[in-house]
């Protein structure tokens, strides 16, 4: 793991890893999967992690496990104890419901994205499960420029087809001014594409910017200048002198 400016860490994962995205968050959708693209990364800084009992919305752990002690603690499933397990591991011993909870909740916060547990009563072999996700749908794609553009950029190529990267670095001031672009510090990305394509790729960042899921400074689209690209600046925006001018 890799530690990088602004104090975001981030760690390689297999390519072809799904990702998961609750599309229900942003469009009222079900849950979607989408292949990452090679070279993708997971920001654990920026993991929404939630838990998924059968098929509830995911939750914190806390609700999670009071759920299903509500459910567990019936008459009829109590009286013999509980057991649990991991896919592919072994029944655990026989435990109470409390104690069988507390490993579970243990077992749960302890493991990876993506673990699958699954708790069942002794007594009439009534079973229920629970999975770790990350609700949170950014992706990052290392690029030259900064981790908010490896962020913006890994999200937008990953989600759509089509777009295109039309520069990151540009040592060049904002047009018609003395002010510098943030593409001189590299934290700028221009997004190219069909209007229709870029009109979805900007409700579709804004929407995730707003739930604090990209870093997105500013975006400029349908603006004067910006009539056939997107810009995004990442979030911090940068002040002052870049280096590419000293």
């Amino acid at each position: 793991m890799t530690e990088l400016n602004g104090g975001f860490k981030k760690a390689a994962v297999s390519v072809g890893t799904a990702m998961a995205i609750l599309s229900a968050l942003l469009f009222g959708g079900g849950r979607e999967e989408l292949p990452r693209a090679a070279g993708a990364y997971e920001i654990a800084a920026t993991q929404d992690i939630g838990y998924r009992v059968a098929d509830r919305p995911p939750q914190d752990l806390g609700d999670a496990i009071a759920y299903i002690r509500n459910v567990m603690s019936r008459p009829a499933h109590q009286g013999a104890g509980y057991v649990i397990k991991e896919v592919g591991m072994e029944w655990s011993r026989v435990r109470t419901l409390a104690e069988t909870l507390d490993r579970l909740s243990e077992r749960l916060a302890a493991d990876e994205v993506d673990a699958y547990w699954t708790i069942m009563a002794v007594k009439d072999r009534f079973r229920m499960w629970v999975l770790k996700v990350d609700q949170n749908p950014a992706v990052v794609i290392d690029t030259d420029g900064s981790i908010a553009i490896d962020i913006i950029w890994g999200t937008i190529s990953t989600r759509f087809d089509g777009v295109q990267n039309w520069g990151i670095c540009a040592c060049r001031r904002i047009a018609g001014t003395w002010t510098w672009s943030q593409h001189a510090w590299c934290n700028g990305l221009d997004v190219g594409g069909g209007t229709e394509l870029l009109d979805r790729v900007a409700a579709y960042t804004q929407e995730l910017a707003r739930r604090g899921y990209l870093p997105v400074g500013q975006t400029l689209w349908r603006a004067p200048g910006h009539y056939n690209h997107i810009h995004y600046s990442g979030e911090p925006l940068r002040t002052g002198t870049p280096p590419c001018a000293s």
